[in-house]
């Protein structure tokens, strides 16, 4: 299949599709980069599909060993701290072919991120700080080594990449006028964050208040 290709689940006229995270119909390049998680640890299920659609003998023995009680420790050394993404799974066991669409039903959707909300009272006091009037959100760029390779956060990576070109040096006040690109915060509904009149200070909330994003 093309990256293009359109997404419809047979015998739906509704327009709602199958599964709640990925709007239908939608192309299979939206549906694998907006919706589903592809780099998290494999679950048992997705290597259960693998197995099931592998044309090589060992290749399916392998993967339902993973998922088998027998298996317990190879799981844990091979995926739990191997941590392989499923383009890492289908390298090595190339003879695999799932459907596309049992491998939707299968992935797991990808989560909202929650990250801090800071905030500096006085604009120019605080390195950073861009005042009162705006918030700002404090996070961490996820980078780690694995037996495959450099994996990379997916927010935080998404994150950094729109902020290079204000964090980049060669990127100077007025020799370059940088587009605008929405992201969709979320806040959530239970948590309440009350702040507290005490001129002169600066206020630190650590593990109170957090917000989602996701990309779009």
């Amino acid at each position: 299949m093309m990256p293009c290709a359109m997404l419809w689940p047979a015998g739906d006229t509704s327009g709602h599709g199958l599964l709640h995270h990925i709007p239908w119909p939608c192309t299979l390049r939206h549906a694998f980069t907006n919706c589903t998680d592809l780099t998290s640890v494999p679950r048992k299920s997705l290597l259960r599909l693998l197995a099931e659609h592998c044309k090589d003998q060992d290749e399916q023995r392998t993967l339902l060993y993973f998922t088998s009680r027998a298996g317990r420790e190879a799981y844990a050394e091979e995926i739990t701290r191997g941590q392989p993404s499923l383009l890492d799974l289908l390298r090595r066991f190339p003879s695999c072919q799932p459907p596309i669409g049992a491998l939707l039903d299968t992935l797991p959707p990808l989560a909202p991120r929650m990250y801090s909300l800071s905030c500096a009272p006085v604009n120019g006091k605080v390195p950073g700080a861009c005042g009162p009037n705006r918030v700002q959100f404090a996070l961490s760029v996820v980078e780690f080594a694995t037996k495959y390779g450099t994996r990379h956060g997916v927010a935080t990576t998404w994150l950094a990449n729109l902020c290079r070109p204000w964090l980049s040096a060669e990127v100077r006040k007025g020799e370059q006028r940088l587009g605008c690109r929405t992201t969709a915060f979320q806040q959530r509904q239970y948590l309440c964050l009350h702040c507290w009149q005490m001129p002169g200070c600066l206020h630190a909330a650590i593990g109170y208040q957090y917000w989602h994003v996701s990309s779009p």
